[in-house]
């Protein structure tokens, strides 16, 4: 079921404004959906504090599009998507991040980033990919995320949180880094931010390798630098 095209502008905080341009999504039902967002210098205040001396401004047009299942929500009076997979397309869309009114990165975005998501079930599960390009055009410097899958669940009812991260991130002075999950990362919702078990490993383009397993109150660290297999130095264990 698709819905009849909607425009909709929005002002920034600061300045500019956001033109929204696609299908409607509010219907229930198993729907698809298309559109674009094209931003004109539009300005968005508090990323990094509550007044607009921190902000961001935003240039140029992404398009959306995807497909999930639309249910409405009386006590909000809303419309939601209870699962489904939203693509974002970037081109060479433009970033500037200001701290303290200085300009901390001037960003150029090129690629996409696929979302998808369930809620159906008492836990609640999504996943994120990234084929990205960022260019810092303050250091020159750029970033590429390519294949970069992040997936988490929550559990509220265990109080469990997991995560896994795979792909590679490269960066233009070091290199290649492949990130890979050994084993899924766990996470007490409530009793701590930070993973009680789980191991990663960190792979550079000469085949060295870092080790990094998680425990309920700290970390350790092993690298294997010659990329031969055998972890030869110990960091040992870090407190959280």
């Amino acid at each position: 079921m698709t819905g009849a095209s909607t425009t909709e502008v929005e002002d920034g905080d600061c300045g500019g404004t956001m033109t929204i341009s696609g299908l409607d999504e509010e219907r229930v039902g198993n729907i698809t959906f298309s559109g674009s967002v094209a931003f004109d210098s539009y300005c968005e205040c508090g990323f990094f504090g509550d007044d607009c001396e921190n902000k961001m401004i935003f240039d140029g047009e992404m398009s959306v599009s995807g497909k999930g299942v639309s249910k409405y929500d009386e006590e909000d009076d809303d419309f939601y998507l209870e699962s489904g997979q939203t693509t974002f397309r970037f081109d060479k869309m433009t970033a500037e991040i200001y701290e303290n009114s200085s300009l901390a990165a001037d960003l150029i975005i090129d690629g996409s980033v696929e979302n998808s998501w369930n809620s159906l079930a008492e836990v609640y599960e999504e996943t994120m990919k990234m084929d990205l390009i960022r260019t810092d055009m303050v250091s020159g410097k750029a970033t590429w995320m390519k294949d970069l899958t992040i997936s988490t669940s929550e559990d509220w009812y265990e109080y469990e949180s997991t995560i896994t991260i795979n792909g590679r991130i490269y960066y233009e002075d070091y290199g290649f880094i492949d990130i890979q999950t050994l084993s899924t990362l766990l996470i007490d919702i409530g009793d701590s931010p930070y993973p009680y078990q789980g191991t990663m490993v960190l792979s550079g383009d000469n085949g060295s390798k870092i080790r990094i397993t998680f425990w309920y109150d700290s970390y350790s660290i092993e690298s294997d630098v010659d990329g031969d297999g055998v972890y030869e130095y110990d960091a040992g264990g870090y407190d959280w």
